[in-house]
């Protein structure tokens, strides 16, 4: 009856460290593009308690992703 999922604060490895994901990664920089800059994206949570006078809430910003930036010369 009060059963309450929590989201989980650890980072997702298995999707961070996905061979197909770094292959593609990889394969940009065999073409030249350069990594300069990397980016989360935040996911905001909020949890607010009883609704009383001893009430409690919290807030948390949760990374979900990252931006890539990448950069190539061209000539």
């Amino acid at each position: 009856m009060f059963k309450h999922k929590e989201d989980t604060l650890e980072p997702d490895d298995h999707a961070l460290l996905n061979p197909l994901r770094w292959a593609e990664v990889v394969r940009l920089g065999q073409e030249g593009w350069e990594l300069v800059s990397v980016q989360p994206l935040m996911r905001g949570v909020t949890e607010i308690g009883n609704q009383n006078a001893q009430g409690w809430a919290w807030g948390i910003a949760l990374p979900v992703s990252y931006l890539l930036f990448f950069k190539r010369a061209t000539s």
